[in-house]
């Protein structure tokens, strides 16, 4: 990845408002919490895996919320591990925004195509 696409302004700004929380897309479905568990406590100490499924079916969506132990980790570890081969897959990491930054969300839900939190 290229790493810097907000320069030093966007850099600290996503260490003031970025939440420890990430979401993980375009995984495989036969990815499990332990495989994804294993790859980000390379970036620090993960709090929370949890893959998103349906909740009547129980099929998995394709992504997943990771929370980690602190704003430094999750920002290493998408810098680290952003397009990162699992399961035959290059995940894609993005900062959840927290809940205030509506924007943000909105930017993300239109992405995704999922409903407003």
């Amino acid at each position: 990845g290229s790493g810097s696409e907000f320069g030093e302004a966007g850099h600290i700004y996503g260490i003031l408002k970025m939440s420890r929380r990430l979401l993980i897309g375009n995984l495989s479905l036969e990815t499990e919490e332990a495989s994804l568990l294993s790859l980000f406590s390379q970036a620090g100490s993960v709090r929370l895996v949890e893959l998103a499924s349906d909740p009547i079916t129980g099929r998995k969506k394709g992504f997943a919320f990771i929370e980690m132990s602190t704003r430094a980790e999750a920002l290493r570890a998408i810098k680290q591990l952003e397009g990162a081969e699992v399961n035959g897959r290059n995940i894609t990491i993005h900062q959840s925004q927290v809940r205030e930054e509506k924007q943000g969300l909105s930017f993300f839900a239109r992405l995704l195509k999922l409903p407003h939190a």
